[in-house]
This record gives C-alpha cells, structure tokens and sequence, in this order.
C-alpha cells in the first residue's frame, strides 16, 4: 500500500466532520467545462494548490465579529504532570439565565477556530428554559494550544497532554469554575452536546462524569466505528450506510455510478489512453495503470461529502453547495458519458472551493483543504491516540463505489511511524471510558441522534439490546433518534428558514427530552 494511501484515509474522516467556503453550484451548471482548460495548464508534476496549507480554513471565521470570545486559565495537564496553564477559548451567553436554570455546554469538536455559541442550538434551547449557552474550544484546536504547540509530527512532548482524560478534565474544571462565577448558577444542571466527534465526546463525558454531566445529546457520535479489527461484523457498517444512501434515493443513479467507477477502472488498469483522462478528469498528472486505487479514493470521498453534507442550504465549511446528493442524482440524470458522471461530480464539489485548479490525486493531504474547517494535523493526532477509525476508509466489495478498498489495514503502523504513538483497541478504549455494548445499554440520560443521509449512523450506537438500551416508558434511559432527511449533526445547527421539517421535529424532540431530564413536569 502507498503513502498516499495511507494519509489519504485520514481525509476520509470528515464525516465528521466540517469545513470549506460558499459559492453554490447551480444544478445546470457544467463543472467539466471551466476545469478541464485549467487542467491543460498543470504542471505535470504534483501542482500545488496556491495559498492553501493542510490546515487552512477560510481566512476569517464569518462570525468572527458576532460574539465575545473570552478565555478560561485552564490546566495543562490534570493528574499531576505538569504545573503550567494555557488559556482556553470560550463564548457565552447568560441573557435568558435565570437561576437554576440548565447549562447547554456546546463541546466543541475537531475544528481550526472556535464559532460562536448562537451559530448551534443552544441559544434556542436557552431562551426555551432560561439557561445558558456556552461553547468551549477543544484543547489543542484553534486558539486553544498547549505551549502554542503546531506540529504534532514534531512537537511529541508539547502534545503528550493531548489526551482523553484531560480533554473531559478540561470541561469538567471550566463547567465547575462557571457554576461558581454566574451567579445562581451553582446547582445548574449541565446538558452537553455536540455532533461527530463531538458526539462521541459527548457519550462519554456523560458516561464518565455523571458528577458533572446530568445529560447529553449525541449527534452522529460514532462510537462504533472505533476499532482496528477488520474482521469485526460491522466493520464496513460506514460505507455500507452510505452505500444504501444512494441506493435508497435513486436506483438508477446508484447503478449508473457504480458503472462509471467500473469504466473508470477498466480504462485506468487497461491504460487506454490515459492522457487524454487527465483533461476528462481534470487530473494533474497523467495516470498510470496503478493509479486506480488513488483516483478511486477521491471519488469516494466526495460521495461520502455529497450525502453527509446534504444539508439544505449552504453551510460554511462544511460544503461547496446546497443538497450537493441532488447535484449528484441531476448530473446522473443528465449525463450519458460514464466518464463525465464522475468529473462532474468531483467538480461539484471542487470547483466552488476555488482553490482546486486540478485534481492532486498523488500528493498526500491534497483533500485536507476540501474540509478545511478540521484542523487535520491535530485531529489525524485524535485519532491515533484515542478515536482510531480505521474503518471509515474501507468498503467491501459490492458498493458504487468499486472494488474493495482497505487503506485502514495500515492504520497502527501509521500512527507509530507519523506520530510517535501506539494505538490503543477498541476492547481497551472502550472498557476504560464506559462505551462498551453493555455500558451503552444501561446508560441513562443520553440521545444518539442519527440522520438518514450520514454514515455516521452506521457507526454510531444504532441497535436497542445491542449497543444501546431496549425501549422503555423511562425517560432518563438512554435512546436513538432516528431522523430522515437528516444530514451530518443537522439538528445541532441554530434555527434556520431553509430547515426541513424533520430537522425541526428533531430538535423539538431533544428539548422535550431534556425537559423531562430536567423534571419539568414530574408529579
């Protein structure tokens, strides 16, 4: 397996992720036009995507203006292995707080600077039951850097303290140091929330600190996707999910995709004129019979992006046009050429970005800046530590999108050699932090919320009796939220006008949960 394979997959962790800028494709527009003149121009070598490094987001966060950014002197490490501090980023608002109200804790998840608290749902959820709604930037993400550390390949001893356990040391201090500086606010009871990894942050807060955690929801947490046993039954339950998405919302348009990805490599491994196929694709250089795997790579990837990011309108780092699924069911529908079913639907998604002048297929990390929001370097760290996701990046044989694929195999390896770290199991993780199938099943006071178009939900906890709790008339029990036409941690937005109905239901659901968490209306 190359290396480009290998840190190849850690792009495929956006799923969870959340990135780029804003410029939407039309549905009629026809991305194999404007990008193919570019591609003529590349280098034959590996181009460079001018400006952009692997941890760029756009150049000022749109609502850097919007809200007051405070910092909290928070602990570098909490158990006793050193004595220094660093300064944590936080937002708040108290203007609906009215004492004992709840504290709606927005974990913040992998992302390069930290938003406001009013960009999610807390604000709402605030108003609702005159509580508060603070977000807090995750330790080593942003402005929120340990010794102002920036290079995880290098910097070894500044990130030791990048770790699980001082990561909820870290809320459990700030959520503590709130309750005694807002006044009326010391009996507080906290609800935490988040989405992808912040959903899976938020498990086991709840499920560690109980002390400090009275509730969470869960957005697209996928605690199950963390395993490195390639054997296991669900193994491939990501893809799959995606997989089903496609076929679940256009046959047709599944069976034409998986067409094209076959004609792509017939013609790639046969070497039929594969000169020409760099200007087709829009590639940067002229691929060789090996180069399959790696181009195949990318057409995943944005396929994976095109349904999980499927939100309604627009989101700012997360997405290069609105319900880009549709985009990619049109361009099936109007283009009879397999060929041009795939570039068009990689220019669906590349082109607006407006710093893709080709496609850099064999230069590693060049899909970082297509999630641009993920502090990637820092996360890739996450993700060897304690949040291995091997899984994500593999796929049996049978999906649209080719032959099997499993760049994970490597996953360990990688994580030693890159990084200095050695990467614990899924028995181990799981059994330290209380995320076991049986500790899932009688965890109270939690929702998993999973929506129809992410393969999040694949991964996530997803199976009363099995890996969460069998239905019950108890509400503090824990339970799934299933929601359709639903993307990636949809409901944890703030309110908006282009929001489908399920979405609203599903935050209305959430809040009346929490109401009875809360014991609103017990008798």
């Amino acid at each position: 397996m190359s290396l480009n394979i290998l840190t190849l997959l850690f792009t495929m962790r956006s799923s969870i992720f959340l990135p780029v800028l804003s410029l939407a494709l039309g549905c009629s527009a026809a991305p194999h036009e404007s990008h193919q003149s570019i591609a003529r121009q590349a280098s034959t070598g590996n181009a460079s995507i001018p400006g952009i490094t692997p941890n760029q987001a756009p150049a000022v966060p749109p609502n850097q203006d919007d809200c007051h950014f405070q910092y909290y002197t928070q602990a570098i490490d909490h158990f006793g292995q050193h004595n220094g501090t660093f300064q944590q980023k936080y937002n708040i608002i108290t203007d609906y707080f009215k004492p004992g109200g709840p504290i709606f804790f927005y974990q913040c998840e992998e992302q390069i600077y930290l938003d406001c608290v009013d960009t999610s749902i807390a604000v709402s959820w605030a108003q609702q039951t005159n509580g508060i709604a603070v977000v807090l930037e995750h330790r080593y993400f942003g402005k929120s850097a340990p010794f102002g550390a920036t290079d995880p390949t290098k910097q070894f001893e500044e990130y030791s303290y990048l770790t699980l356990d001082n990561v909820m040391a870290d809320s459990v201090a700030f959520l503590d140091y709130l309750k005694k500086n807002v006044t009326g606010a010391t009996d507080s009871k906290v609800i935490v929330f988040s989405g992808s990894y912040g959903g899976f942050l938020s498990t086991v807060y709840r499920q560690n600190h109980p002390e400090a955690i009275w509730g969470a929801i869960a957005s697209a947490p996928p605690a199950n996707a963390i395993t490195n046993n390639s054997k296991a039954q669900d193994y491939y339950n990501w893809n799959i999910w995606l997989n089903n998405v496609y076929q679940d919302r256009s046959a047709e348009a599944s069976s034409k995709i998986k067409n094209a990805v076959s004609v792509l490599e017939q013609r790639i491994t046969s070497g039929t004129n594969l000169t020409s196929l760099k200007s087709e694709l829009g590639l940067c250089d002229v691929p060789t019979k090996t180069d399959f795997p790696l181009i195949q790579v990318w057409i995943q990837n944005i396929l994976n992006y095109a349904a999980e990011f499927n939100y309604a309108t627009l989101r700012p780092g997360r997405g290069s046009a609105a319900l880009p699924l549709e985009l990619v069911v049109n361009i099936t529908q109007t283009q009879i050429d397999p060929i041009q079913i795939l570039n068009e639907t990689l220019w669906m998604w590349f082109e607006p970005l407006g710093y893709y002048p080709c496609i850099d297929y064999k230069t590693n990390n060049a899909l970082w800046p297509s999630v641009a929001l993920i502090q990637q370097g820092v996360f890739q760290l996450v993700t060897c530590k304690y949040f291995p996701e091997s899984s994500i990046s593999d796929w049996p044989n049978g999906t649209i999108f080719g032959p099997a694929a499993n760049p994970g195999a490597i996953y360990e390896s990688s994580c030693d050699a890159l990084l200095n770290v050695s990467t614990p199991t899924m028995a181990e993780l799981q059994t330290k932090y209380k995320f076991t199938p049986e500790d899932l099943q009688n965890s109270t006071r939690i929702i998993w919320s999973l929506g129809q178009y992410d393969p999040t939900s694949g991964v996530s906890p997803n199976q009363p009796g099995i890996n969460a709790p069998i239905m019950t008339t108890d509400r503090n029990v824990s339970r799934i939220l299933y929601t359709s036409n639903m993307a990636h941690r949809e409901d944890l937005f703030a309110p908006d006008p282009s929001d489908r109905d399920t979405v609203i239901q599903a935050r209305a659901i959430e809040l009346e949960s929490i109401k009875g968490w809360l014991g609103w209306y017990d008798l």
